[in-house]
């Protein structure tokens, strides 16, 4: 896709911020999910959620605090951000809600 049709296709910024945060959705979930199967969870749905509220937090607060919508296609301006506020306070959202870290025995 050339510089001029991606723009022409996210012209309406709007548009192209629900896009971006329906994206980092998608991604936190795949990322949720994964981690549930490399430490043997079962996979259901409402596992899915519980592992993966603290990093959907952690991404609307940070789009939120950070103005994403402002700049949803920048990598170094929006991505980043939302990458490290999504886990930084997805990690202290789960130690603080006892999600995380917890003697399994």
């Amino acid at each position: 896709m050339t510089r001029a049709a991606a723009q022409q296709r996210f012209a309406h910024p709007v548009r192209a911020a629900l896009l971006a945060l329906a994206a980092d959705a998608a991604l936190v979930l795949l990322f949720s999910g994964l981690g549930r199967g490399s430490h043997a969870r079962e996979a259901t749905v409402l596992g899915l959620l519980e592992t993966a509220w603290p990093f959907l937090a952690g991404l609307a607060i940070t789009w939120i605090s950070a103005r994403i919508s402002q700049r949803p296609l920048a990598v170094l301006n929006s991505g980043l951000p939302v990458w490290i506020g999504a886990a930084g306070i997805g990690l202290l959202l789960r130690w603080w809600t006892g999600g995380a870290w917890r003697s399994r025995s």
